[in-house]
């Protein structure tokens, strides 16, 4: 019981686990790029 238990866990929170690193290293990386863009004049990206 506790086997299937931990593996119904797993297959829970792994999906949610990845959407979490997703955003935390996605999320900050995008918005760096997206602000070099739309404010030029603070040294954008060329």
């Amino acid at each position: 019981m506790s086997g299937i238990f931990f593996s119904d866990v797993i297959f829970l929170w792994l999906p949610c686990l990845l959407l979490f690193f997703f955003f935390l290293f996605f999320f900050p990386f995008h918005s760096c790029l997206w602000l070099s863009r739309a404010f030029p004049w603070r040294g954008g990206l060329s």
